[in-house]
């Protein structure tokens, strides 16, 4: 068994460090009064990518904020910051579930330093 600085230990940490950026980055721009246009998008835009979400995880929650706001007001309405989460949760819950059998499996993640892997 390994100690809490282990494999688990530095993967619990590495899940928050990025849930406390993208929690303070990305909240900041969400809580202030300012209207949802390019400028705050493209402020938005950095700051998930910052936070590890990924470049076309971004674009794709991007894109469905601006097909909200041309169907309504969203600053008005003051629903950012919720209208954001339901798209995250849409965007989750059309991930397929895995089809492999149960069981005991293994999973390796590859990638270069600062790609997002932990998240």
């Amino acid at each position: 068994m390994e100690p809490k600085s282990g494999l688990w230990g530095r993967l619990r940490a590495g899940l928050a460090r990025t849930h406390d950026r993208l929690a303070e980055s990305v909240g900041a721009l969400l809580d202030r009064p300012a209207s949802l246009d390019e400028a705050t998008l493209e402020e938005l835009e950095e700051a998930m990518i910052a936070a590890d979400l990924g470049v076309a995880t971004t674009r794709v929650l991007l894109d469905r904020l601006r097909e909200r706001a041309r169907r309504s007001d969203l600053e008005r309405e003051g629903r950012l910051r919720q209208i954001l989460t339901e798209e995250v949760e849409r965007l989750l819950a059309e991930i397929p579930a895995p089809t492999w059998p149960e069981g005991p499996r293994v999973v390796l993640v590859v990638g270069v330093n600062g790609a997002g892997k932990t998240t």
